[in-house]
């Protein structure tokens, strides 16, 4: 069977995987190829390790995320793997390493001085765009599901939120013209889908704002129409810049909420559970950062053990 260029089998994959996989994970398996993959190496025929682990370093020096290259390796690795099949090309698996150089970055947070000074700037401030900040702070959502979260998910009496989905602005690969649009949809994985306990200070917060409000309308919004991530994340840039606060993202928050809970005394896999990760392995990694002080208690742990 005559060969075909990975643009030729990406052409033929993409339509097979339309019919295959969800609106938001399709979108992202074509951005991911059409940015990176395809004008690298869609010219080619045969792609062993060696032009692989150059496509990573690549990639790397462009100033991709490692969980993002993963992300597009996993894509390559779909499209080769469907032309092989076929006949269309070689393929063999690839050891390719992700660790370019000192590549390991972690995630800025905010210290615990910083997160008192937003508490108390909502606390004269009021409003739900504020609070949903403190939100994030003191459960770890995401911003998607910030901006998903409905009045009707948050039982104050027993207080608890149920996080029961997510808004994200995707391109879709069906629109000729390459528009986006505000997708509202459930949690991509199925422990992402939880219950999180919420604390008597976020109840205080939100107890003012509760009489005027509809359960099915969205929090942020308080109408049938949520907010994007995209507009919330640069309202909540506006506010800390206006605070003096470091430039911290959006989802350092969550880092922050999950630190802040192991420096408490939390064991991993509750907070694993809170965060919605379905591998403790993930909350360690990404997360868990002890510092110099938490690693002088553990010896003094250890040497009242042994001595």
């Amino acid at each position: 069977m005559k060969k075909k260029t990975l643009k030729e089998i990406y052409s033929i994959w993409k339509e097979t995987k339309k019919m295959q996989v969800k609106p938001a994970s399709y979108a992202t398996y074509v951005v991911l190829a059409e940015c990176h993959v395809i004008p690298d190496l869609g010219h080619l025929y045969d792609i062993p390790e060696d032009r692989v682990q150059q496509f990573v370093a690549t990639l790397h020096d462009s100033g991709l995320s490692r969980s993002t290259i993963r992300q597009v390796v996993q894509v390559l690795r779909m499209i080769v793997r469907y032309g092989y099949k076929r006949g269309w090309t070689e393929y063999t698996h690839w050891d390719v390493s992700y660790m370019v150089g000192n590549d390991i970055k972690s995630l800025a947070m905010l210290s615990v001085n910083d997160q008192r000074r937003i508490f108390n700037y909502v606390r004269q401030h009021p409003s739900i765009k504020n609070i949903g900040i403190c939100i994030s702070m003191l459960t770890g959502m995401r911003i998607g599901e910030v901006c998903g979260l409905k009045w009707s998910d948050i039982d104050i009496g027993n207080r608890l939120i149920y996080v029961q989905r997510t808004v994200q602005r995707l391109y879709s690969p069906y629109d000729s013209q390459g528009r986006s649009k505000v997708i509202v949809g459930r949690p991509k994985t199925r422990n992402s889908l939880r219950v999180i306990p919420i604390s008597d200070l976020l109840v205080d917060m939100l107890l003012p704002f509760r009489p005027c409000t509809n359960g099915g309308n969205y929090l942020l919004t308080n109408s049938p129409k949520p907010t994007e991530p995209y507009t919330y994340r640069q309202y909540y840039y506006r506010l800390i810049k206006r605070n003096h606060l470091p430039c911290v993202k959006f989802h350092g928050l969550r880092h922050s909420f999950a630190t802040r809970c192991v420096e408490s005394g939390c064991d991993y896999k509750t907070v694993s559970s809170i965060l919605g990760h379905a591998d403790i392995g993930t909350t360690m990694n990404l997360y868990v950062h002890p510092d110099i002080n938490q690693k002088k208690k553990c010896i003094e742990k250890l040497m009242k053990t042994i001595g």
